[in-house]
């Protein structure tokens, strides 16, 4: 509801101000409304919202989001004057199978007068079809001014683009050890010692003595690269000269994928001995509860002040 409030008053782009996120709702929708009720003709004039869901297939009532439904059931958008088109991955698979590019999805926002996306990464559930990087960049043609959510900088943030070597660049100092192992689509041979030269290095350096783990650099749920453990280091030279470059993998016309085809490099960490994870929850910043955990969790080894102080510093970093 929030987010949307702010989109509302960003639309007015003759008074964007700091004061306009303190405004009254219902002053600052009335003045959104008359502004484009209108037509210069003095007639109607319909304003579109289209939502990208993504993958997501929780949906409400009207088969939508559900959450959605019910922040803009609090803006009571008329039906007269609004108008809310969704689009999942499903539909993009199914319904667009022209779409071969990310670039068709963002054309289809950028015609709305409001765009919405609430997926993280619009590459998620089109892997076979569209790169990650690909749909990184076109994302953001949105960033010239167009109103919605995300928007501006935040249509760089790693969080939304599902870019997990972001997150962990952004925080080193609170993260597991991440290595870069870029993958070589013409498999050049020199190219592929060196990054068995430097894989090797890092791992001998960082490790738990339970071995490592190469994982996707982009949440995807193991679609398009399955996480492999690695138990010693001479692995990697098998992995990097061969099995990267197998294609198990078949997208949408057929047509056989490796990691290289869909990533443009993974991510090498070692393991953790204890596997224990507690999720936080922030709002603007500051902890409000923990909101899942896996195994055991840390709530029995590290008091909640205590999560809730790391992870705070961790969202300031």
């Amino acid at each position: 509801f929030t987010i949307l409030r702010n989109i509302f008053l960003n639309m007015n782009k003759e008074n964007i101000t700091k004061s306009n996120f303190k405004r009254d709702l219902s002053n600052a929708f009335d003045s959104l409304n008359s502004s484009f009720r209108h037509s210069k003709r003095g007639k109607p004039l319909e304003k579109l919202i289209r939502v990208y869901t993504g993958y997501l297939c929780t949906t409400g009532a009207m088969g939508h989001s559900s959450l959605f439904d019910k922040a803009t059931e609090r803006l009571h958008l008329r039906e007269d004057d609004w108008k809310i088109e969704y689009l999942t991955s499903k539909d993009v698979r199914e319904q667009k199978i022209d779409w071969i590019h990310p670039k068709f999805l963002v054309d289809w926002l950028l015609e709305a007068d409001i765009h919405v996306i609430l997926c993280q990464g619009i590459h998620l559930g089109l892997l076979e079809l569209w790169v990650p990087e690909e749909c990184k960049n076109e994302i953001l043609r949105l960033v010239e001014y167009h109103p919605g959510f995300p928007a501006m900088a935040h249509l760089r943030c790693p969080v939304f683009n599902g870019d997990k070597f972001g997150h962990l660049s952004a925080a080193q100092s609170f993260t597991n050890p991440s290595f870069k192992v870029d993958l070589n689509k013409n498999r050049r041979e020199d190219a592929l010692l060196k990054t068995i030269q430097l894989a090797k290095a890092f791992m001998e350096s960082n490790h738990e003595g339970v071995g490592w783990i190469l994982k996707a650099p982009y949440v995807q749920n193991q679609i398009g690269f399955k996480n492999r453990t690695i138990r010693t280091t001479d692995e990697m030279d098998d992995l990097i000269f061969r099995h990267l470059y197998d294609c198990p993998l078949k997208s949408m016309n057929k047509t056989k994928l490796s990691a290289a085809d869909v990533f443009e490099y993974l991510i090498l960490q070692p393991k953790m001995r204890k596997k224990n994870e507690s999720k936080v929850i922030l709002y603007n910043g500051k902890a409000q509860y923990i909101a899942s955990t896996v195994a055991q969790g840390l709530s029995q080894s590290h008091a909640k002040e205590e999560l809730f102080a790391f992870a705070e510093k961790a969202w300031q970093h």
